[in-house]
């Protein structure tokens, strides 16, 4: 591959990368030397080919392109009805975020932004323009191809006059729109047209005022006439070439879909009876899962709606986007209304009479754990009966309203959110959001958090043994008492649906995730039926000061440049944070003995396994393996935007780990997995205040001074000793 090649002025000889979003909007990222263009297209068609419903090809023109931008994004489907942010720790997964996030680092239509910025607002574009009209999201398309294919060859030193398809841009348009003629004649974008795209544009020019009036006066001639001709010239073609790629001038406000108060609402919802054994962490799995599979479908809604362009922030049970004015109204009832929508197939109608279902295709990615959840509700007799608005067909299956009463009742269970507008373009030099923090922050000002409490007629919650903490008493194993994987044999009444849901998402996901770490070459001798594996540790942790880490620090850039600094920083974090993390498990998990229990945000539950040998007595681990995994987490981390931040600013974590005990290290008493998840989180509080203690007293001032110039102190002062720092790292154990 050939170099890269640059000049004083900024513009690309070969291509540049794009700037750093996290610096100077004048400084760049690092070179491009290890990025190719054709690998980037290749890994486009690989993952529209690899699409699981249904070949990308033989879907319709509007779908055709939307998986297209999806792919762009770093959002497409990575298995049925799952995308990257659903299941992060998926190789695929990955992988897809990966090319993704190598688009972003190339620069775009503009030198003040990002190859995957450009595609994303030219795909934002069209649609709040004329979503409906055919031939302009045909003209969007083939514009977003040639700008791709323009930088794509640039960074591999391929001519842009090179009239013919390579392989790699042919193999991208088959896998896309397939080699029919009449696909190729209306679909395929014309290589003429790539020499437009050569070179950068800069921001927007300024444009002349009223030329017919300037003509009249000056007769259309002279140096007054001459300069306001070149100016308009050249303000023409940049709102006809790049005004398409870019944010500017758009009718938007910010808006924020935000779940409050996850934590507290975790420590509500998973049960603390205290003869759960190894159970609890598929409440915890579901719990997790569930507030993922609410932003999936809230993530979705606002590509189709919108455009998956139009999210600025994304992580954490925190979506913000980009919203028309005129559809701001209409999108918070949209998403508020996926609270209950988000598992359902069924076409209901919302509060303003449309016709609504999931989007994001939760109901088919859980397809068999509702069908069992469903019909184990239905045998206990948790049914739809009082208000029915249609007779039964069927006495012995459930019907639509018994899943809208099931979902309503989940829906009143769900943590407190609001979606209140947090950006006033009018008002954008005073209350610009410069940081993560400040949108949390922001929701306060504006709309006060509520639980949307859904229709609850029938509810057996009252009954439920955990929404009320009763012991757990008699033969039946929990297992049977849900109705897991269709048995019937023990089934209980008194588990209301919330809590069987969550029970049966978190099995399925554990099942799903079991499966993604092979086991070692080198066989384990324990490993043998009728061995346990039983949980031996449980970490938890938390990223350092990631508020003050996204703070704007340049806010002196026009509000559309900064609004897609911000949705730069938030996407390449979530790049580099998953990778960091799924790279580390993959590397010391295999044969599921690390594992993933939580996974929202920058807050993450892992857990390591131990084979314990039929009737063996548990007296420790064999190796540290979860140790060991945090250790090289906190390494990766420093790598990718680790590498990106201003001096003084790097990205760690705080971290506590709780060891499984011993009958003998616990007075003779089992040690039980829900005395580990609050040992778990004391230690995490620990780690956390020693990290704030020892960036107090080092050179580390700026990852614990907001923008306000107040300090971040610890929860409580910090007597104990050093603390467990990895080495070569600012993280700690």
């Amino acid at each position: 591959m050939m170099g890269n090649d640059f000049c004083g002025t900024g513009t690309a000889v070969g291509v540049l990368p794009s700037p750093n979003p996290w610096s100077e909007p004048s400084e760049s990222l690092l070179s491009l030397d290890r990025i190719s263009g054709s690998e980037i297209l290749d890994g486009l068609a690989k993952i529209l080919r690899e699409w699981p419903r249904g070949n990308t090809a033989n879907q319709s023109g509007r779908d055709r392109h939307l998986r297209f931008i999806m792919a762009v994004a770093g959002y497409p489907e990575v298995d049925i009805a799952t995308r990257p942010l659903d299941w992060p720790l998926h190789e695929t997964s990955i992988y897809a975020l990966g090319i993704s996030k190598n688009l972003d680092d190339i620069v775009g239509m503009h030198e003040f932004t990002s190859l995957r910025s450009a595609l994303l607002n030219r795909d934002l574009r069209f649609r709040i323009d004329k979503v409906e009209d055919e031939a302009d999201m045909i003209r969007a398309h083939k514009e977003c191809l040639l700008l791709l294919f323009a930088r794509a060859r640039q960074v591999d030193g391929v001519p842009l006059d090179r009239l013919n398809y390579r392989a790699e841009e042919e193999g991208l348009l088959a896998q896309i729109h397939g080699n029919d003629n009449n696909r190729r004649g209306e679909f395929w974008p014309n290589l003429e047209e790539l020499g437009k795209y050569e070179e950068p544009l800069g921001e927007e020019p300024n444009k002349p005022d009223d030329m017919q009036k300037t003509r009249n006066e000056t007769g259309g001639e002279g140096e007054e006439w001459d300069e306001a001709y070149e100016a308009n010239k050249k303000w023409i073609k940049w709102r006809d070439l790049g005004g398409s790629f870019s944010l500017s001038n758009l009718e938007v406000e910010e808006v924020a879909f935000q779940f409050h108060y996850v934590q507290s609402w975790l420590d509500d919802v998973v049960p603390s009876q205290e003869n759960l054994d190894g159970t609890v962490q598929r409440f915890l799995r579901g719990a997790s899962q569930i507030l993922e599979l609410v932003s999936s479908e809230v993530r979705q809604r606002i590509a189709v709606d919108i455009g998956i362009g139009a999210i600025t922030v994304d992580g954490g049970g925190r979506v913000v986007f980009l919203c028309p004015k005129d559809k701001i109204e209409s999108m918070q009832r949209h998403l508020g209304e996926s609270v209950w929508q988000f598992l359902s197939s069924i076409m209901n109608k919302d509060e303003g009479g449309e016709r609504q279902h999931s989007r994001a295709g939760n109901h088919i990615r859980f397809e068999r754990a509702l069908e069992n959840w469903a019909n184990s509700c239905f045998e206990v007799g948790h049914r739809s009966e009082n208000g029915r608005e249609q007779e039964r067909r069927d006495e012995t299956v459930p019907d639509q309203e018994d899943y809208r009463g099931w979902f309503k009742q989940i829906q009143a269970k769900m943590p407190p959110l609001s979606i209140p507008i947090i950006q006033q373009r009018g008002e954008a030099d005073e209350k610009m959001q410069k940081s993560i923090s400040e949108v949390v922050d922001s929701l306060n000002g504006f709309e006060s958090p509520k639980i949307t409490k859904g229709e609850n007629l029938d509810s057996p919650m009252d009954e439920c043994l955990f929404c009320n903490n009763t012991p757990i008493t008699g033969a039946s194993s929990l297992d049977s008492m849900m109705g897991l994987e269709g048995r019937s044999d023990g089934l209980s009444p008194r588990i209301c649906p919330f809590h069987r849901l969550l029970y049966h998402v978190g099995h399925d996901q554990r099942v799903s995730d079991s499966t993604l770490r092979p086991s070692p070459k080198q066989m384990d001798e324990k490993a043998a039926a009728g061995s346990s594996k039983p949980t031996t540790a449980i970490a938890q942790l938390d990223g350092n000061s990631l508020g003050i880490i996204f703070t704007e620090r340049f806010p002196s850039a026009s509000i559309e440049q900064l609004f897609d600094r911000k949705r730069r920083r938030s996407f390449r974090f979530n790049y580099q944070w998953w990778n960091s993390i799924q790279k580390a498990i993959d590397k010391h998990g295999k044969g599921d003995r690390v594992a993933a229990w939580i996974t929202a945000g920058d807050d993450v539950l892992l857990a390591q396994y131990d084979w314990v040998e039929a009737d063996e007595i548990f007296v420790g681990r064999d190796q540290k393996l979860l140790e060991e995994t945090l250790h090289d987490l906190a390494k990766n981390l420093g790598t990718g935007v680790g590498k990106e931040l201003p001096e003084g600013l790097f990205l760690s974590f705080a971290a506590g780990i709780a060891i499984k005990r011993t009958k003998d290290e616990n007075d003779g008493e089992n040690y039980r997995i829900q005395q580990q998840l609050g040992v778990v989180k004391k230690k995490e509080k620990v780690a956390k205040n020693r990290w704030k203690t020892k960036a107090n007293s080092e050179n580390w001032k700026m990852m614990i001074t907001r923008s306000s110039e107040d300090i971040v102190v610890p929860d409580e002062e910090d007597h104990r000793g050093p603390g467990d720092w990895i080495s070569g790292t600012k993280s700690n154990i």
